[in-house]
């Protein structure tokens, strides 16, 4: 095995020598006319201005990611051809027909992002291995912990932006760094009254109703934008169901040719939502042939007096072929959630060469989830400021004889993050639970001398962890159990510069420089009968910086070569920061450094009907694990996305492979191996080891590859548009075999999914028809990542199908 640096080094020669030799040799460069003249050693540009047209809006019905702009990802008005990574762009016409309606879902179109299902609801993104973040109209939005949160509501959004790799220095770092996903929201009507009605119904008594309707208060001036969402969902899994609404409203304010104001407001509101931990007990015959060992496990832990708990060892009484339905949840579970979130934009074009910008963003969520097998997530307070102000100016640099072009942008951002919470997930236990038994043995109690160990929140009436630790015999140890309880304030002061440099007509330098102040405290706010609150407060500086080298040989071709290097912080639930076993914030939170080496080229063929991106990278990251540890990780890869669009039909083909392995660092699951959770005594069914299950294992450090993930993702759709107005769209999803868990000692073999689509349109309305996984294919994804890959895999749905009448007033 080759060590990390030797890796790097072979990969980025591949890299070299896979990008096609190109000519460079230079055109005659013309200068401007209002220039005086100059000798053939002067060289000079075109004069470089911001956008006249900064509000760019999508084209009707067009998929190709050359229709929108990046203005609010890369700044300048950047498009996707000349943006230095490798980005997917998912108009409203692809979300409509390849029908996303959750962050899981872009699995569908965009390469390498392949995930694991996080406990049936997803509220992040996972991007090239990794966790990404979630942005709205280029504002960081609050997501949850490690992906782990609350359903989204795509009812306000009209397209999505999907960006591999950290963020850009002026949208500032993220401790997610896999990628990000901005939510572009849905526009105010300034020219004429538009609306939109729409009622879905589906498998599984699936039911939905969504209103969006808007028009100008005064034309071409001043327009609303109303979108109102209800879901009523059952499911195919016991004892799971959603209940949500949405209501979306935006205002846009065109002032004057120059001056743009954007507001938006959205309140979602989630009544119940499942927390799904899949089939426990996941062994090969599980996965291949659907068999289920039957047993109850007992921790020799005597404080659980012969319940289900940590270590506990199963003694098979039989094997049984479980309905993929029957999965770890209980009726008697609440999942609960209400998230606010205001948006507000200004652009003030000050002339042709300068762009003022302020970006504000307000979010207050709460989340109830208390689960009958012990676990416990209650986030009481989060309340987020974030405001970023993004000045744009062009302008040409003398450098002897050469005049460079310049676009630059400078700027502040300031975060507050409040978060009150409280946690309890260490008597958590899986394994030991025998699904085909009564619903009451799955139910883990809290025995007194666990709870002595917990502290009473009331109301609701739960047992949580406090905060911190607390030593109540006086021998100098902690006596209590440690979650994620956390009462924390942040602050985030950032300062960035950002130059697109034009070196030459054909070659560009585009460098970023940022630094970042933080300003956290910590304190326990639920501390134990008669201790004080244990607090602690820290500062910590952070810098980061990006360097992209392009070349554009010809308009419609564009490489590039970038660097980026960033350091962020490591946050619990809500982006709260919690207190250690010394009842400290530990400096290594601050210090989750990300390095990113990607080479990408990417072609606009065919008079801009095909669209083609390929990218190769190396990059280096942390992980934080279950029990708050930090691994590094070092991610390769590749990614290739094409999108074609003659005329009425379009094809969409994403291909990506990921090779992410520990960087000379240990690994930590829940239990060492799935035999670990079964005793010995019926080895014709299962040579179990009897060690117990959750163990909680940490592995020594080393390059393994990091499990759960597949090496492969292939994505394809397809649709065609007939002139009756009947359309059809086929979808594909394949990924080749992968290690469920550390060991290897567990596979999900290669699965695709193959998902179809029909409408018909006859103006003012239209019925639409998707149906998923035709082929009933029984697909298993891991559960939360590496940590439970020995103990859970999530069932994928089988066949179901959606089906959705639209009426339509307006264009």
């Amino acid at each position: 095995m080759l060590h990390s640096s030797h890796r790097r080094s072979t990969i980025l020669c591949l890299l070299v020598l896979s990008v096609p030799a190109v000519s460079t040799a230079e055109e005659p460069i013309t200068a401007d006319p209002g220039a005086t003249e100059m000798d053939d050693t002067t060289t000079a540009l075109d004069p470089v201005t911001v956008t006249e047209t900064p509000f760019k809006e999508e084209a009707p019905n067009n998929v190709l990611p050359t229709a929108v702009s990046l203005d609010s990802l890369f700044g300048n008005d950047t498009t996707t051809l000349e943006a230095p990574r490798s980005v997917t762009v998912l108009t409203s016409e692809l979300i409509e027909q390849a029908r996303i309606e959750d962050i899981q879902a872009i699995t569908r179109l965009a390469s390498n992002t392949y995930s694991p299902n996080v406990f049936g609801v997803t509220s992040l993104p996972t991007i090239r291995g990794d966790l990404g973040e979630l942005f709205q109209n280029g504002l960081r939005r609050t997501g949850g912990n490690n992906g782990f949160g609350f359903p989204t509501s795509f009812n306000g959004v009209e397209a999505l932006q999907i960006v591999k790799g950290p963020p850009p220095v002026f949208l500032g770092p993220t401790q997610r760094v896999g990628g990000y996903v901005n939510l572009v929201t849905k526009k105010p009507y300034l020219d004429q009254f538009r609306a939109d009605t729409e009622l879905t119904a589906g498998r599984f008594d699936r039911y939905r109703a969504q209103l969006d309707l808007g028009g100008p208060l005064q034309e071409g001036t001043l327009g609303y934008r109303l979108s109102l969402e209800g879901v009523d969902d059952d499911s195919y899994y016991d004892f799971a169901r959603t209940r949500s609404q949405n209501a979306y409203f935006a205002l846009a304010w065109q002032a004057s040719d120059s001056l743009r104001h954007d507001f938006n407001l959205e309140y979602f509101d989630a009544d119940a939502y499942p927390d799904i931990a899949g089939i426990n007990r996941a062994t090969q015959d599980l996965i291949d042939n659907g068999i289920y060992i039957t047993g109850t496990g007992v921790s020799p832990d005597p404080r659980f007096a012969g319940i289900p708990g940590p270590r506990a060892a199963i003694s098979p009484t039989g094997e049984v072929r479980i309905p993929f339905n029957r999965v770890l949840n209980d009726p008697q579970d609440v999942s609960k959630a209400d998230h606010l979130l205001l948006n507000l934009t200004t652009e003030w074009r000050i002339d042709e060469q300068t762009q003022l910008t302020n970006r504000f963003a307000y979010q207050n969520l709460s989340k109830f989830e208390v689960e009958q097998n012990s676990f416990v997530e209650i986030i009481d307070e989060n309340r987020t400021f974030e405001a970023r102000t993004e000045l744009a100016h062009a302008f040409e640099l003398p450098l002897g004889r050469l005049r460079l072009g310049n676009r630059a942008i400078a700027g502040l951002s300031f975060r507050y993050n409040h978060v009150v919470g409280f946690s309890q997930f260490t008597t958590e236990a899986d394994n030991p639970i025998d699904l085909t038994a009564d619903i009451e043995s799955r139910r883990i109690p809290l025995p007194p001398e666990i709870r002595q160990q917990l502290v009473f929140l009331d109301p609701p009436g739960v047992f949580v962890s406090p905060g911190a630790g607390y030593d109540s015999d006086g021998d100098g140890m902690n006596d209590f159990l440690i979650s994620d309880t956390t009462g924390s304030d942040s602050r985030q002061y950032g300062l960035f510069y950002q130059d697109d440099l034009r070196l030459t007509e054909r070659w560009g330098l585009l460098l970023g420089l940022r630094g970042d102040f933080y300003d956290v405290s910590a304190r326990d706010p639920l501390p134990p009968p008669g201790f004080t609150a244990a607090s602690d407060s820290t500062s910590a500086f952070n810098p980061g910086g990006t360097a992209s080298l392009s070349y554009r040989p010809v308009p419609e071709q564009s490489y590039y070569f970038t660097w980026n290097h960033s350091r962020a912080t490591i946050n619990s639930m809500a982006g709260g920061y919690t207190l250690d076993a010394n009842n400290e914030i530990p400096e290594e939170r601050f210090d989750t450094g990300s390095e990113l080496y990607e080479l990408g080229a990417k072609f606009s063929l065919l008079d801009d009907e095909l669209f083609l991106g390929l990218a190769a990278f190396d990059q280096t990251r942390k992980l934080r694990n279950r029990d708050g540890s930090v691994s590094g990780i070092q991610v390769q890869g590749a990614e290739l996305e094409a999108v074609y669009q003659p005329g009425r039909g379009f094809l969409s083909v994403g291909l990506g492979w990921l090779d992410p392995r520990f960087d000379n660092s240990s690994a930590v699951q829940g239990t060492r191996a799935v035999v670990d959770a079964f005793d010995g005594s019926r080895p014709d069914i299962i040579m179990g080891t009897g060690i117990g299950s959750p163990n909680f294992t940490v592995f020594p450090p080393g390059d393994d590859r990091v499990p759960g993930l597949s090496s492969w993702l292939l994505n394809a759709f397809a649709g065609y548009t007939f002139d009756a107005g009947l359309g059809v769209n086929l979808g594909l999803i394949a990924t080749d075999s992968y290690k469920l868990d550390f060991l290897d000692t567990v596979r999900i073999p290669a699965q695709f999914t193959l998902n179809a689509g029909l409408f018909f349109e006859r103006s003012p309305w239209e019925l639409r028809a998707n149906f998923f996984n035709i082929t009933d294919e029984d697909n298993f994804s891991p559960v939360f990542g590496g940590f439970f890959g020995a103990t859970d895999v999530f069932p994928e749905l089988p066949f179901n199908y959606l089906v959705s009448f639209n009426y339509r007033l307006g264009n």
